[in-house]
């Protein structure tokens, strides 16, 4: 199963069908001793791309686009161009280096110069971790190997890693701890390295029951997140059918040493999202609902979903993405559900003052939230950037974004990619711009 495969799987999991639902935009284009890894040099060869075709809405035709600052928000030039292929970002750190995929191949940007990194990946990517490794998966997931730019280093059976049973896919970036340890999150496992070999933390072993085991095509997804105020990992359980969400066992947090409960009123619930704020808090969406525990205190405070503005049968139950303003408040994508299942689109919120406030509703997940230092609220979608004040969305750009391209740095630096025709052009919202 190549890269593209599992991302788009877990895609369509949370998108499923869509029917109903308005979109108020244009709609335009500790392990064995004798642990041993193989070391293999490799030259990176001259890249070679083709492009497949765009699974994005196409915007409709707008004049030729002059890449010109606007607002906060300003266009990346290269001294080389950006490959026409290119498909993502893959992750960018605080010093401004970006990682790129093009079809099978990552680039990174750094100094205003594109360099080939990796040519043709071989297997399943597993992404890239804080330290810039890349890591990818053998294709029948018998081992794993690290690529620092130069060399490979694969890690198999002799070094705790174990060859998957069934098929598999990766959910999330690799994640680097407080102890420089790596975490891979897949489909029947969380797997750790220590910098010499692997450990497995199966669902058993966390204290959590496989749904694989008692119920057929029910799909289980692990979802870990590592909070810098605590110096924790908290693991998000969610439990998946064709027809949506149908729970989990809520969230468990890993001081390092083990793997815990949290609260039991988070104990149970379907987690696919966690977020920390700047006050120390941690935000979760637990089914449609959204929590925040007060890392100082212990105090665990819900957030019930607001009633559906369907009524009916129609129901928020579950919790997209949650984003946090420059004054901890939350603005939710709450997925809407019904008899027949979850496909009737997702409505984002901004919760204020006690309120829920709908911003907008769309038939897809087809935006990004980002804040800019300033605090003002922007989304980023496929017919263009829009400015949120009040509460209501106004169009401040027309500007043909990839759906869901876009990267933000520990620093909170957006950066995002624009198609118009065959050209991809490379964004940015630098974190100490206002507009």
């Amino acid at each position: 199963m190549i890269a593209r495969s599992w991302m788009v799987l877990l895609t369509l999991a949370f998108l499923i069908s869509a029917c109903g639902g308005i979109l108020p935009f244009p709609t335009p284009e500790k392990l064995p001793d004798n642990i041993t890894a193989t070391t293999t040099v490799i030259q990176a060869p001259q890249i070679t791309i083709t492009i497949p075709p765009s699974q994005t809405p196409k915007p409709s035709p707008l004049p030729s686009l002059t890449p010109l600052p606007v607002g906060p928000f300003q266009p990346v030039l290269p001294e080389t161009e950006l490959p026409p292929e290119l498909t993502s970002i893959l992750h960018a750190s605080g010093d401004g280096t970006l990682w790129i995929l093009s079809e099978q191949d990552i680039l990174i940007l750094r100094e205003n110069t594109w360099e080939l990194t990796l040519a043709e990946i071989p297997g399943v990517l597993a992404g890239i971790d804080q330290s810039g490794l890349i890591w990818v998966i053998k294709p029948d997931g018998s081992s794993i190997s690290s690529w620092d730019g130069k060399i490979w280093i694969t890690y198999a059976e002799d070094s705790g890693w174990m060859p998957f049973e069934d098929y598999f896919y990766i959910i999330g970036p690799p994640i680097l701890d407080q102890f420089g340890q790596v975490w891979i999150t897949t489909s029947m496992d969380l797997r750790v390295f220590d910098g010499q070999g692997w450990v497995r933390y199966t669902p058993k072993g966390l204290g959590l029951s496989h749904p694989l085991e008692a119920e057929e095509n029910v799909l289980p997804n692990l979802h870990l997140k590592y909070l810098e105020s605590s110096q924790e990992l908290w693991l998000g359980t969610c439990n998946w059918t064709g027809a949506g969400p149908i729970g989990g066992q809520g969230v468990l947090r890993y001081n390092g040493y083990s793997w815990q409960e949290i609260d039991t009123a988070i104990s149970l619930g379907c987690t696919e999202v966690i977020v920390e704020d700047s006050n120390g808090g941690i935000w979760i969406g637990l089914d449609g609902d959204v929590w925040r525990y007060d890392s100082k205190t212990g105090k665990l405070d819900q957030f019930p979903a607001p009633q559906s503005p369907h009524g009916g049968s129609s129901f928020f139950n579950g919790v997209g993405a949650i984003g946090l303003d420059s004054e901890n408040n939350p603005w939710v994508d709450l997925l809407l559900c019904g008899g027949g299942g979850c496909g009737f689109g997702t409505i984002l919120y901004h919760f204020y003052q006690g309120e829920w406030i709908k911003i907008i509703e769309e038939d897809f997940y087809y935006h990004d939230l980002v804040f800019d230092q300033s605090g003002m609220p922007w989304l980023l979608t496929p017919g263009g950037i829009y400015q949120i004040e009040d509460n209501q969305p106004e169009l401040f750009l027309e500007l043909p974004i990839i759906p869901n391209s876009s990267v933000i740095n520990r620093e909170g630096q957006v950066w995002f990619l624009v198609k118009q025709a065959d050209e991809i052009q490379l964004w940015t919202m630098l974190p100490d711009i206002t507009n």
